[in-house]
């Protein structure tokens, strides 16, 4: 494998904290994938809600293209941790009417999905803050920013948690 196009829908889609975790990446621009949607069904080992992909035939789920270098792959494969499975041929679409040329472009990519997923769970109010600010820096559908808005959050328990500490550093600078 070179080079690869990387489909990130949850909270690695912030540039700046993708990057900081994987140097190579360059954003490409919003993206989109048929058949799934995203929601918080990946229970995570703090007890909160992730974010996953489900299959749904008339779904569509929102997120962001990144070029990342095959070199880091293994630095990509460790953050999803054990929890995900990476998936090496879905077809996404990249561009489209939020981006200033409207033109479209679809590419074979790598994302990541769930190995079991469980409804109903609740993210960190951090975590579905990078997810936001994610889809506004990639320009993702309004709608989807008022649907996300809408998601039931908790409190993280331990405010010192280093994830959450990132998060918020990486939010503030960011501009959020």
């Amino acid at each position: 494998m070179t080079d690869f196009i990387y489909f990130a829908y949850g909270s690695n889609m912030m540039t700046a904290r993708l990057r900081a975790r994987c140097p190579s990446v360059q954003p490409l621009g919003q993206a989109k994938l048929d058949g799934f949607e995203m929601a918080f069904n990946k229970r995570s080992v703090d007890g909160s809600g992730k974010a996953g992909l489900t299959p749904e035939g008339c779904g569509l789920a929102f997120g962001a293209a990144f070029q990342v270098s095959k070199e880091d792959l293994d630095r990509l494969d460790a953050i999803e941790g054990p929890g995900y499975r990476r998936v090496c041929e879905v077809r996404i679409q990249i561009g489209g009417a939020f981006q200033s040329s409207g033109s479209v472009t679809v590419v074979n990519a790598v994302t990541y999905l769930p190995r079991q997923t469980e409804p109903g769970l609740a993210p960190f109010d951090w975590y579905l803050a990078l997810i936001l600010a994610g889809y506004r820096e990639h320009d993702v559908a309004s709608a989807q920013i008022l649907r996300l808005q809408a998601t039931q959050t908790r409190i993280d328990p331990v405010p010192h948690r280093a994830t959450a500490l990132e998060a918020r550093s990486i939010l503030s600078k960011a501009g959020f």
